[in-house]
């Protein structure tokens, strides 16, 4: 298993989201995030199973999809760092452009 690493941002984007779904419900503000938080213990057991994106060719990135919401991260052999957590509905290359 590799040793996870939520970047600053990342977490700022869990802070986000759950804020966001909490305005609705604090049950499934909780629930969501829980739900990305073990995927990301899921991912550092396989990262592998993220997906390539074609708009993010080149780069390092891998994407794993939670709900609407899109788990960006890279690895290496011994760390995966959680790069950002956004809505699938955004431009990847926007949001990543400063990375």
């Amino acid at each position: 298993m590799k040793r996870v690493v939520f970047g600053a941002q990342a977490r700022r984007d869990l802070d986000k989201i759950w804020t966001h779904v909490a305005h609705d419900s604090v049950d499934a503000a909780e629930k969501v995030v829980d739900r990305i938080e073990r995927a990301v213990r899921l991912l550092a057991f396989s990262p592998g199973i993220g997906h390539e994106r074609p708009e993010l060719r080149g780069h390092r990135y891998r994407v794993w999809a939670v709900y609407s919401y899109l788990v960006i991260y890279r690895y290496g052999p011994k760390t995966l760092t959680v790069v950002r957590v956004v809505h699938g509905a955004r431009d990847l290359r926007r949001v990543l452009r400063h990375k």
